[in-house]
């Protein structure tokens, strides 16, 4: 290095004399830079070659892994709070897109898109299912509540909680026995027909209310002026019960031949 420094000036200087005395400078540059060469090799300098860059690249690669190793860990620490493991793990994932190739960072990059979309679906699938259930909820409320006064119940809100287990939103049937395309509210009403075997029918609120009043020793003591109270009421299974259906479309067939008659 000393001998090309003191050369330096000097062969920018011989320049200017023409090219013999140019190729002269860079003879004795070259030959200061040999000599600077082998007094560094005898005191022990190494040359840093393109190896040494790629040793050095290497190592200072496998002290970030160990870094993002580390946080990826202390994001599992449930000692931790979410905020401190969220960090953690934000600070591994930008540690190991060092090592990643563009392929493999766009592909994460599509999965996360992805990921995020799905997320934003369930929410809204959430938030639809939680808003239709409380319609459904309002409209079954309301229902019971206004067809329990009507058939005056002996004690308010009696009747509502009795069949609202039992009582659900369904598709509406026309005559045809068919969808109309509307939600209404029906109970689930379990009774027997004239030969006093189980049915389960889908009843209007009212006329399930109604069918409870034909049948005192089973719902008596939820009307007033029923004449059936004390302990032991309502265990009967009532009197004569008459053409009942034994199934809902059996029930809408006869509601429709009572219309006809002007009969309701």
């Amino acid at each position: 290095m000393k001998y090309g420094m003191t050369l330096l000036p000097m062969a920018s200087f011989l320049c200017m004399e023409g090219e013999d005395e140019a190729a002269k400078a860079k003879a004795a540059a070259d030959e200061a830079a040999r000599i600077a060469a082998e007094e560094a090799t005898k005191r022990g300098e190494k040359k840093f070659t393109d190896s040494d860059m790629a040793r050095m690249r290497k190592l200072h690669e496998a002290e970030i892994r160990k870094s993002a190793d580390l946080n990826r860990k202390i994001s599992e620490d449930v000692r931790l709070t979410q905020e401190e493991r969220d960090a953690a793990t934000k600070r591994a994932d930008e540690l190991e897109s060092q090592f990643k190739t563009e392929k493999q960072l766009a592909d994460e990059r599509a999965q996360k898109l992805i990921t995020d979309h799905k997320k934003q679906t369930e929410t809204l699938q959430r938030e639809r299912d939680t808003a239709k259930k409380a319609h459904s909820d309002l409209m079954i409320d309301v229902e019971l509540g206004k067809e329990a006064a009507l058939a005056e119940e002996l004690i308010p809100g009696q009747l509502s909680k009795f069949l609202r287990p039992d009582t659900e939103l369904a598709d509406e049937l026309g005559e045809d026995v068919k969808p109309t395309g509307r939600q209404v509210v029906r109970v689930n009403f379990e009774d027997v027909d004239k030969d006093g075997k189980p049915v389960k029918l889908k009843l209007p609120v009212k006329d399930a209310l109604k069918r409870m009043k034909e049948l005192p020793k089973r719902f008596g003591n939820f009307f007033k002026g029923s004449g059936v109270g004390g302990v032991g009421a309502g265990n009967g299974s009532g009197g004569s019960v008459g053409e009942i259906p034994t199934n809902t479309d059996a029930y809408i067939a006869s509601r429709a031949k009572l219309k006809e008659a002007g009969k309701i």
